[in-house]
């Protein structure tokens, strides 16, 4: 799923605010953030993502609806948290996942 939406930027899952802070998020954070942000999103969703799973229906609840009431800035806080503890691994294997090696 997160491959789906960075693919796509968040176009039609976040507002054009939220995509907008994405995307000067990541440029001024660094590309790791990209991997922070999906797990931002998958926290605010939680709740959905639990009700949906029980009613068998996460796959189409997560490819077409909207992202609803997700602000960047509430989970800043979370993705520096994040980046302070794996920014490392994630940069690491970004890099391996770009040029795999033969």
């Amino acid at each position: 799923m997160c491959l789906h939406w960075l693919a796509q930027c968040f176009w039609n899952y976040l507002d054009w605010t939220e995509i907008c802070h994405y995307v000067s998020t990541c440029v001024l954070m660094g590309p790791d953030y990209q991997v922070y942000m999906c797990v931002a999103v998958f926290k605010h969703l939680q709740p959905d993502i639990l009700q949906h799973t029980q009613s068998q229906e996460l796959q189409v609840y997560l490819k077409e609806e909207p992202i609803r009431g997700f602000k960047v800035s509430d989970y800043m806080e979370l993705m520096e948290g994040l980046e302070h503890s794996y920014r490392h691994i994630v940069l690491t294997d970004m890099k391996t996942i770009r040029n795999p090696v033969a």
